[in-house]
């Protein structure tokens, strides 16, 4: 069991032992239920040529792809998907993926995955991303969904096509209706995620 922030981890297994967590993260089901109908293909840099993935809806498409890994900006996109999308059909972790990178191509946020993702005002509840300050323990139970997420965040570090989101710099949940959604221009709903980007 890793125990982990961003780019860096301890062994939490004792920890996590401890607090007779397990039970309960095992039985939760964090995998997506059900799919989009439209497949899924995006546009990536392999070897120097540009390559087009099959269809990513095809869990075994997916699940196919070799085995990732990276450096810490890899590591910290793994972690963002992970906590904040693996619920979501592939559409929607790609989604939040392109919402992060689109962040850090942005002049008005952090220029790195791990400085955005961990941008935090220092108060509980009040991250751009909030599992970085939930309080909650930061752990993988889900192995396979953890697998799958960083294979996504592998492809999309690697070039791949950012056109799902529409130029999405934000998004929130359909279960909340935050005060900024007013202040900028929804681009588009994927699984649980409403979408936006900066007015013109």
């Amino acid at each position: 069991m890793l125990l982990t922030g961003c780019g860096t981890g301890i062994d939490g297994s004792a920890i996590f032992s401890k607090l007779n967590l397990d039970n309960i993260y095992n039985r939760l089901n964090f995998r997506p239920l059900k799919r989009p109908g439209r497949a899924i293909y995006i546009t990536t840099v392999i070897n120097g040529k540009k390559r087009v993935t099959g269809n990513l809806n095809d869990i075994k498409v997916l699940d196919a792809l070799p085995v990732a890994t990276g450096n810490s900006e890899w590591r910290c996109l793994s972690e963002a998907l992970y906590f904040e999308s693996r619920g979501e059909p592939v559409e929607g972790q790609i989604a939040v993926a392109e919402v992060i990178l689109n962040r850090v191509d942005s002049k008005k946020f952090p220029k790195s995955v791990c400085r955005v993702v961990g941008q935090t005002t220092g108060r509980r509840h009040k991250c751009q991303f909030s599992y970085n300050c939930d309080g909650l323990l930061e752990v993988f139970p889900d192995k396979i969904a953890y697998q799958r997420v960083s294979k996504i965040a592998r492809l999309m570090l690697d070039g791949a096509s950012r056109d799902i989101t529409k130029g999405a710099t934000f998004y929130h949940s359909k279960k909340v209706d935050p005060f900024w959604r007013t202040s900028v221009a929804r681009t588009t709903n994927i699984g649980s995620h409403i979408f936006y980007r900066f007015k013109s």
